[in-house]
C-alpha cells in the first residue's frame, strides 16, 4: 500500500469520524438536524436528528486542513468530505424509509472501504 492509498483512506476515516468527535466535544451546542425535524409521509423523519448542520461543517472543515497538513489540496479534502457526507445522507435516507431507527447498521449501506 502506497502513502497516498494509505493518506486518502485516512481522509475518509476522519471525514466519517469528525462529526462524532464535534458531538463529543460540543454536546448539545449547534446540532440543528439538516431535515429540521421534518417526517415523510411514511411518519419517519426525512433523515433524523442525528444528522445535523454541525457534522457537515466540521466534516469538511477538518477534513480539508488535514488535506492540507498531508500535501493535498483544500479542494481535495472538500470533494472526500462531499462523497463521505452524500453517502452518509443516502444511507440514513434510505434506513429512515426501512423504518430503522438512528445508527443501526444496514448491510451493504453501512460499510467502511
Amino acid at each position: 500500500m502506497t502513502i497516498e492509498l494509505l493518506q486518502l483512506l485516512l481522509l475518509l476515516i476522519i471525514a466519517n469520524g469528525a462529526p462524532i468527535l464535534t458531538r463529543i466535544l460540543l454536546n448539545n451546542q449547534w446540532n440543528a438536524a439538516i431535515d429540521f425535524g421534518a417526517k415523510m409521509a411514511d411518519g419517519n423523519p426525512v433523515l433524523g436528528a442525528s444528522k445535523t448542520w454541525r457534522g457537515i461543517l466540521a466534516t469538511l472543515l477538518i477534513t480539508s486542513i488535514v488535506a492540507l497538513i498531508f500535501g493535498y489540496t483544500a479542494e481535495v479534502g472538500i470533494l472526500i468530505a462531499m462523497g463521505t457526507i452524500s453517502g452518509d445522507l443516502f444511507s440514513s435516507f434510505v434506513k429512515r424509509r426501512l423504518g430503522m431507527v438512528p445508527s443501526s447498521k444496514a448491510p451493504l449501506l453501512d460499510q467502511i472501504p
